[in-house]
């Protein structure tokens, strides 16, 4: 991950072309970390949302 991401996010934020789409891929990759963990711990419960 990127050191202070934090407050590059902050930043990024104000230029609404390329900021808004970093926001929605950082959005992105932590639904994607969140899941992954999720498909882990509960193999058996991620099958079904895996076509969302």
């Amino acid at each position: 991950m990127i050191k202070g991401s934090r407050n590059t996010h902050k930043h990024t934020r104000i230029s609404l072309t390329w900021g808004e789409e970093y926001s929605y891929y950082e959005r992105y990759m932590q639904l994607k970390k969140a899941h992954d963990l999720m498909v882990k711990h509960h193999p058996h419960r991620s099958r079904r949302q895996a076509d969302v």
